[in-house]
């Protein structure tokens, strides 16, 4: 699969891409159901320059976040759900 084109994309972007995916989104789903949301750290070091490399240098995540504070912008948090 890392030799072949999908597309416009190597098949390399294609996996890496998946691997963030994955990432954000399991962190996302054990988040919003107030589970445990740590990543493997040797698996996200490795996504990290995929992510920076796809979409530049993201905003530092907030120093404290409060876990009154819904983690989508818009969205109420679950206990006014």
């Amino acid at each position: 699969m890392l030799d072949r084109s999908f597309g416009v994309a190597p098949g390399r972007r294609v996996v890496e891409q998946l691997l963030v995916e994955l990432l954000v989104h399991g962190w996302d789903l054990a988040t919003a159901l107030g589970h445990d949301s740590n990543l493997e750290p040797d698996i996200a070091r490795a996504a990290l320059p995929v992510v920076r490399e796809v979409y530049g240098e993201l905003p530092a995540p907030p120093a404290d976040p409060s876990p009154h504070r819904s983690p989508h912008p818009g969205t109420p948090p679950p206990s006014i759900r």
